[in-house]
This record gives C-alpha cells, sequence and structure tokens, in this order.
C-alpha cells in the first residue's frame, strides 16, 4: 500500500514538473501588462484670427459633431474688413476701365495725327511746286516743311502714349493686376469673417474648457481642446524580453483600473522603435563603473476598437492590456 502510494506521488510530481517545464519553454498565446495608460488622438482648438468672444456654444465635456459651432468672435471689425475690399475692388475695376478708355483715345488722336501729317506732307508738296514755278517764296516752303516737323513730332509723342497706356489696358478687366490683387485682399477678408464662428474640425469631446464670453483671445493661440471621436488608444509598456512575438495588427484586450470588469477590444497599432528611456530628455548613461543591467520597457500603441456611441475614457488612467499572439 506505501509503495503504491509512494508511486502516485512520484508521478504526481513528474507530471507537475514535465507541466511547469513546459510552461516556461513553450510559447505562450498572450502577453500581458499591467503598465499601460490611456491616451486619445487631441485637436487642439484655436482661432485662426484675434478677436473677443462674445458667445461661446460648446459646454464642458459634452459631445460635438463635425462643424458644430463652438464659440463666435466678435465680427463687426472684419465686417467693415469686408466693406473696405470691396471699395478697394470697384476702385481697382474703375481704374481698369479708366485704362482702356485711355488707349482708346490714344489710339484716336494717333490716327488723327497721321492724317494731319498726311496734309502736311500734301501741302509741303505743293509748296514746293509752287516755288520752283516761281508763284511762292521760299518762306511758304519754310512753313510747311516746318509744319510737317511739327506734326511728326506729335504723332511720336502720341505713340509714346498709346505705348505706355497699353502696358495698364487689359481687354478682361478681371485680369488686370491691380482688380487681382484687390479680388485677393476681398476674399481673405470675407475668409477673416467666417473665421469669426469657430466650428469643430472633427467630432469628439470638448475637454479643458474655461473660455468665457468677454475674452479677448489671439490668432492659432490653443483654448480648449477637443477629443476626437473614436481616438482612444493605451500605450502599453511591455519589456523588452515581451515583445517577440508581437506585431502589428494582433487582437488585445484592455482592462482600465477606472472601470473594473469592462473589457475593450483592440489592435497592436504599432511598436515603438525605441525603449521609453530612448527619448528621455536626459537618457541613462551606460558606460559607467555603477552599472546595473534592467529590463527596458518598449511602448506598444494599442487602438480602441468599436467604442460606445457615448464612450469616455479617462485620458491617463492606468489599464491592464493582453495582447493575443495567435
Amino acid at each position: 500500500m506505501k509503495k503504491s502510494l509512494k508511486l502516485v506521488v512520484f508521478v504526481l510530481i513528474a507530471g507537475a514538473a514535465a507541466a511547469g517545464y513546459y510552461w516556461t519553454t513553450l510559447p505562450k498565446a498572450s502577453r500581458t501588462t499591467d503598465n499601460a495608460y490611456v491616451g486619445a488622438d487631441a485637436v487642439p482648438v484655436a482661432a485662426q484670427i484675434a478677436g473677443r468672444v462674445v458667445q461661446v456654444h460648446a459646454k464642458p465635456n459634452s459631445n460635438v459633431a463635425a462643424g458644430q459651432p463652438l464659440f463666435d468672435l466678435d465680427d463687426r471689425p472684419y465686417r467693415v474688413a469686408v466693406e473696405r475690399a470691396e471699395a478697394r475692388l470697384a476702385q481697382a475695376r474703375l481704374q481698369a476701365r479708366e485704362a482702356v478708355a485711355e488707349l482708346a483715345a490714344a489710339q484716336a488722336d494717333v490716327k488723327r495725327s497721321e492724317h494731319l501729317i498726311g496734309q502736311a506732307n500734301a501741302k509741303l508738296a505743293r509748296a514746293n511746286e509752287l516755288a520752283r514755278q516761281g508763284f511762292v517764296s521760299s518762306q511758304a516752303t519754310d512753313d510747311a516743311q516746318s509744319l510737317l516737323s511739327v506734326e511728326t513730332a506729335s504723332l511720336e509723342a502720341l505713340r509714346a502714349r498709346v505705348r505706355r497706356a497699353s502696358t495698364n489696358a487689359y481687354a478682361d478687366i478681371e485680369a488686370h493686376p491691380a482688380v487681382l490683387q484687390a479680388a485677393a485682399e476681398l476674399q481673405q477678408a470675407l475668409l477673416d469673417l467666417e473665421y469669426t464662428r469657430v466650428t469643430a474640425p472633427a467630432a469628439g469631446r470638448v475637454t479643458n474648457l474655461r473660455l468665457t464670453a468677454g475674452t479677448q483671445v489671439q490668432a492659432n493661440a490653443t483654448q480648449f481642446v477637443l477629443v476626437a471621436e473614436n481616438g482612444y488608444w493605451v500605450d502599453a509598456n511591455f519589456k523588452e524580453g515581451e515583445l517577440p512575438g508581437i506585431r502589428p495588427g494582433q487582437r488585445a484586450r484592455v482592462e482600465l483600473d477606472a472601470m473594473p470588469g469592462t473589457i475593450f477590444e483592440g489592435t497592436v497599432e504599432s511598436i515603438s522603435p525605441g525603449t521609453g528611456a530612448a527619448f528621455a530628455l536626459l537618457p541613462p548613461q551606460n558606460a559607467t563603473g555603477n552599472w546595473v543591467k534592467t529590463a527596458q520597457r518598449v511602448p506598444v500603441r494599442i487602438r480602441l476598437i468599436d467604442l460606445p456611441p457615448d464612450g469616455t475614457l479617462p485620458i491617463g488612467a492606468s489599464a491592464t492590456v493582453r495582447v493575443a499572439l495567435r
């Protein structure tokens, strides 16, 4: 009896040893760490222009849809800027039309001068013929020659006027540089006026909202943050010896310390190219006589999927992550 009992005990011990050996030597089906923290895709919300806040539509920790108004700035200065730009555009178009009219007038004067030169040439030819026959004195010839010289000089001046006018005259006044510049200034003024209403760049939840009506804000200064909808992820810091077998695309399960019992599904999105210490402001210096080898941790990003529509996770909260290797 005792011999049989000893045999049973021996078999149990041998089985336990074999199971322990296989458990420690065979690759595990998952990797688990509790060194993990919740993060999210956060979009800073800022006005693209400076101004005074007149109304805040967003509420703290509220969900907003893409394009939903968040807050408004005083638009009166920008409406005045639009009116001023419209006046400059009208003035530029008027000047462009005047340049076309000036060119037409200069071209008409050239034609008239060319006609006068033709008459002066004819008069000079008659005076030369009459002087040759002795009917008029040489003074008449000189006068006709002087008239022709004056008309020729006038024609050259008018042609120069045409050249100057042609540089500012455009058949399509909308293509005139001054008109294009004024039109661009008007578009910028209209865009600035549109910027007086700040809208949500994406669907998400408003966080860290302290903005109130009457606040003077500067252009591109962050006023609060919008956590993008379905933009939650977890950075799981696995030990370097636990990385083999972990690859992007693998399924993962996440449980938050703040929400015990609730399991969130996720996928491995990426693996950091370095340890967390490698990117620190003052990375550790291991080439010293006091060096002690410690296991380093490498961040693995887990993208959470299939969150409930109103699901809100506390950013920075601790989590436990299990990555399925198979």
